[in-house]
């Protein structure tokens, strides 16, 4: 047996182990359980591990844990045993949460929502996973469909549950995952008007809090609810020209006409907003009444200007999200901007998450750049991006960066821009297809499909192929000194 297995495995066995016998006995058999759910906390919680859930769900963790929460007192259930189920579920892929799901648990789940104790994360924990697991659904099925666990939620008036939660929780955590969990219910689907306004105006609300905790998960539910007309209507309240306006105040510190802090938040609640309204979002008509306001703009001139310590990815966020999911006609309006040379400035500033959004821009204008003319000789934006030595500043994320996204969006656009070019750089073109190679086995088709679309881009010869796909993805580059990586620019 797999040593991991093994191990889960006998971590189970103290689970399934029955409360019998005398007081102290079971007891005993309490604390031990107590124990190794703080065990699987440690190994889980915050950390990226599939295989290793993969393994504790083979082992029967998840049903020992379902089993506890459905057939214990709940008076003799605690923190410890809730947040065990919590970390498993999150943070990890879509395809894991997906295999969690039991017949049984949501009416496991629920079962907890009426624990009295004075440890309120009992409840916390249970609102968190029933998101999590709501949220596998919600993500990967079919996004004009109401969420598929939405009648087997509602017959067990699990939405009245979490409605009635909603408004009687006095700590922020409960009223927040009990709203989230509604938004994802009614994906697509509109809200009761008896509880519309509460949910959709609350959960609003948390996208605007600085340095909210769980902003991620307020942009998904946003973006679960504007699928439905009714619910679109009641979180979009503004005008766009109003929004245009506000986001071009401040460049600088040494703009002392405004309350920087109040203002640079509110440019950020709009970029959240609408990022959130846009997410895997056909949308033709609000993306060209964004480009209209002259909010792309704005953002063109804070990309320019603004002083790094002023900037937020929700700036960068929000254009990822407008070019994405967008026809051809408003991606030719976004590049007929000429963003590059600001987009490459972005890319240079240290913070991760402002550059990871700023190279999917790149890399989806790049990728329509050479779908809209697929026989030129060339790319049509190689010399944009090279007059502002974009070229080697993309390579440059390659060395400075382990993050995924930013690695694999450098090295599709650094492929769409040689197309028919030979890059003579060794480390780049190792590099470059060594990541394209490891992201034709990802499981998101859409990426895999274009990661083997850029390869043949490249026309790279069978043998450059076989010896790349041996080489790791931090290979080469990891022993590379900076000099050498700016010898590129020699290109």
């Amino acid at each position: 047996m797999n040593k991991r297995l093994a191990n889960f495995s006998s971590i189970n066995e103290v689970l399934q182990k029955p409360l019998d016998g005398t007081q102290k006995q079971i007891n005993d058999v309490l604390k031990k359980q107590e124990n190794v759910c703080i065990k699987l906390n440690e190994m889980f919680k915050d950390r990226e591990d599939d295989e290793g859930r993969q393994f504790a769900n083979q082992a029967g963790i998840v049903d020992s844990l379902l089993k506890i929460y459905s057939t214990y007192d709940l008076n003799l259930i605690n923190h410890s045993f809730t947040s065990a189920f919590v970390a498993i579920t999150q943070p990890c892929s879509v395809n894991i949460r997906e295999q969690l799901f039991r017949d049984n648990i949501y009416t496991t789940l629920f079962r907890l929502l009426k624990y009295k104790g004075q440890d309120k994360h009992v409840v916390i924990d249970a609102l968190m996973s029933i998101f999590y697991i709501l949220s596998a659904l919600a993500i990967k099925s079919k996004q004009l469909e109401t969420h598929p666990h939405f009648e087997m939620v509602n017959k067990q008036q699990g939405v009245l549950k979490l409605y009635k939660l909603f408004l009687e929780s006095r700590d922020n955590e409960s009223k927040d995952y009990s709203a989230f969990c509604i938004g994802l219910l009614y994906r697509s689907k509109e809200i009761d008007y008896s509880m519309r306004e509460d949910i959709i105006e609350y959960v609003k609300s948390r996208i605007s809090i600085p340095l909210y905790y769980a902003k991620d998960q307020v942009k998904l539910v946003l973006s679960c609810l504007a699928r439905n007309q009714v619910n679109y209507a009641q979180i979009f309240k503004f005008n766009l020209a109003d929004y245009q306006v506000e986001m071009i105040k401040i460049t600088d510190r040494s703009d002392s006409s405004f309350d920087l802090s109040y203002q640079l938040y509110k440019q950020i609640y709009i970029c959240d907003i609408l990022s959130a309204i846009l997410q895997d979002r056909y949308d033709e008509d609000l993306r060209q009444r964004i480009i209209d306001s002259g909010i792309i703009d704005s953002l063109r001139s804070m990309y320019t200007k603004r002083d790094p310590d002023l900037f937020s990815c929700s700036f960068t966020e929000l254009l990822a999200k407008l070019v994405d999911y967008s026809s051809d006609n408003i991606k030719q309006q976004i590049v007929s901007k000429k963003l590059y040379p600001s987009l490459v400035r972005v890319i240079e500033l240290t913070n991760e998450d402002v550059t990871e959004f700023a190279i999917q821009s790149i890399s989806i204008l790049l990728k329509y750049g050479n779908d809209v003319d697929p026989l030129a000789e060339f790319h049509p934006h190689f010399e944009q991006l090279r007059s502002c030595k974009g070229i080697i500043k993309i390579f440059e994320l390659l060395y400075r960066y382990s993050n995924k996204i930013i690695l694999r969006c450098a090295a599709l656009s650094i492929g769409y821009l040689y197309k028919r070019r030979e890059i003579e750089n060794q480390i780049m073109k190792q590099k470059v297809v060594n990541i394209l190679l490891i992201n034709q086995k990802h499981s998101d088709e859409r990426i895999k499909n274009e990661s083997t679309k850029v390869l043949e881009i490249l026309q790279l010869e069978p043998v450059i192929l076989a010896s790349s796909s041996s080489a790791s993805l931090s290979g080469p580059l990891s022993n590379s000194k900076p000099n050498q990586i700016r010898s590129i620019e020699q290109i």
